[in-house]
């Protein structure tokens, strides 16, 4: 969903975004979703990402939001790490028992929450695992209530969450999850996501 026009948010073109984000939010109760908001820097794409996370919490969903490193080194899956470890730490461990040994094992490499043996180098991390990985845990997070999952900066991530946003498209959670993939429009990273 590019945006382009800057304007108080609330009104104008920024309410008819969230609006249609909204009905994304609906949408995805029945139907795992996904969209893509994007734009030049500056123009209001957090502050509009920020207002649904708070429409999706009002409407008791899950809500797990996270940053792509500003520098553009952090760990592998730092925007991932950002939204989801501090949910994975609190899980029930019913939740992470059913995801079960070898994927725990699998994700320990990447939250430092699971206490494993989280690597440093993205070399060392089967990408397609993980997503794969990260999809379940996203299912298990959602249960019946709803999972938003917002990833803001992502022109700033690594290769390894342009495959993660890949492998959700191809492989939708089967669960109530929106996925909102924030990142500009143009520059560095951004024609990889937008491909």
């Amino acid at each position: 969903m590019p945006h382009g026009q800057a304007g108080e948010p609330g009104q104008g073109v920024r309410a008819h975004e969230l609006a249609l984000l909204t009905q994304e939010l609906d949408h995805a109760r029945t139907s795992a979703g996904f969209v893509r908001l994007s734009g030049e820097p500056w123009v209001g794409k957090t502050r509009l990402a920020l207002r649904l996370a708070r429409a999706a919490a009002h409407r008791e969903w899950a809500v797990a939001c996270g940053r792509a490193a500003r520098d553009g080194t952090g760990r592998p899956f730092h925007a991932l790490v950002d939204a989801l470890d501090d949910q994975l730490a609190s899980a029930d461990p019913a939740t992470l028992r059913r995801l079960g040994p070898a994927r725990l094992r699998l994700l320990a490499q990447v939250f430092p929450a699971l206490g494993g043996a989280f690597t440093e180098n993205p070399r060392d991390v089967d990408v397609h695992a993980v997503a794969r990985a990260v999809r379940a845990v996203l299912e298990e997070l959602a249960g019946r209530r709803g999972l938003l999952l917002v990833l803001d900066d992502a022109h700033r991530a690594g290769r390894e969450v342009a495959e993660f946003a890949e492998h959700l498209l191809r492989r939708p959670p089967d669960a109530p999850v929106l996925t909102v993939l924030v990142h500009r429009g143009s520059g560095p990273g951004a024609g990889r996501l937008a491909s």
